[in-house]
């Protein structure tokens, strides 16, 4: 749902954190979105996914003219400027209604040679489909901001944009958790480096350096499975520690360095915490992970295009705070798992 004009986020939770019930455009929204979801709340209110908007001005001098406009600041997209693996191509999906369902293609329609004028009839031939389910898991960010702040309704929309930017870094921190090595324990869903489909490339018995033949095998391991199709969405991620000891190391002798500008081999390279720098193998430790894959295999849906805020004015109140949880419902899944490789015992 996309806010309406005149929709105010920090006036939303201003009402909910002095227990407002009169009318407003904000109360309204939020009625419009329990009875469209079907769904109250956990006693916090609904808002849309778009619930800051910004005006952003622009002159033009030479014409002397100024041009004022306005766009909707959604909370997906900036979950994205701030994901590693939404930057990367991964694919992102928003307003889901019912259970995600993934099918992909294992095997293609078989194609054969016949004969001209063969009076034998061809075999009939069917490609090979699976499907993968997955339901909705709970996400939960939070932030805190003073009461004093959030009752200056002269900078309400700065006040908006930086309850979204808080809650938008939470998300898209999980986001790539979940994506990367998410272990499947709790309610977090299997991320790329415990799939079983995915394919390690070793670099020896306790850990060792990366080096340029390492890169190369990451990429043939995932040209080996048929999941190099070119579509913008091939690339690296790894640890600073990583880029900063590629970015060191020759490819060959007088060749330049394996992380050559903004990624290796000519595909993109991005660097997050969130990549695992503390693995272990044999008597190797505080070993860094490497992954290459084509990322728009990885699937990061999003239900019902609202978050749920909870606003408590209470628990934090001697300090003059109020803390603002926000639930969304989401999950991460993958339509091809062999469509990674990844190097998890490098030592830098």
């Amino acid at each position: 749902m996309q806010a309406p004009r005149g929709y105010s986020l920090p006036r939303a939770i201003a009402r909910a954190a002095s227990f407002e019930t009169g009318n407003s455009l904000e109360l309204e929204v939020h009625q419009e979105l329990v009875r469209s979801l079907g769904n109250t709340p956990r006693g916090g209110l609904w808002v849309p996914l778009s619930a800051a908007t910004r005006a952003l001005n622009t002159q033009t001098p030479t014409e002397g003219a100024e041009a004022i406009f306005s766009r909707p600041q959604t909370l997906v997209d900036t979950m994205r400027a701030r994901s590693v693996v939404a930057t990367l191509g991964a694919s992102v999906v928003s307003d889901m209604t019912e259970n995600l369902a993934l099918v992909t293609k294992t095997a293609p329609t078989p194609a054969v040679w016949v004969p001209e004028n063969s009076l034998t009839p061809v075999a009939d031939g069917d490609a090979s489909f699976d499907r993968v389910v997955a339901p909705p898991r709970t996400l939960m960010a939070s932030t805190v901001i003073t009461m004093q702040l959030l009752k200056a309704s002269s900078l309400s929309e700065d006040v908006a944009s930086m309850i979204e930017r808080d809650i938008a870094d939470s998300f898209a921190l999980a986001w790539d958790q979940a994506a990367i090595s998410g272990d499947g324990a709790a309610d977090d869903p299997v991320g790329i480096l415990n799939r079983p489909g995915m394919q390690t490339v070793a670099i020896g018995a306790n850990g060792g350096p990366p080096t340029w033949d390492h890169v190369v095998d990451l990429e043939a391991a995932v040209a080996e499975a048929n999941a190099d199709v070119e579509d913008g969405t091939l690339g690296y991620a790894t640890t600073p520690g990583v880029r900063q000891f590629l970015k060191k190391t020759e490819r060959f002798t007088g060749a330049g360095p394996i992380w050559d500008g903004k990624g290796m081999n000519g595909h993109p390279g991005l660097v997050s915490k969130v990549i695992p720098e503390n693995l272990a193998k044999g008597t190797g430790s505080g070993l860094h992970a490497l992954i290459f894959g084509r990322w728009s295999e990885l699937v990061i849906a999003l239900w019902n295009g609202a978050v749920e805020l909870v606003v408590d004015p209470i628990t934090m109140s001697r300090r003059g705070l109020v803390e603002i949880v926000g639930f969304a419902l989401a999950t991460v899944e993958f339509r091809h798992e062999e469509s990674f490789s990844a190097v998890v015992d490098a030592a830098v």
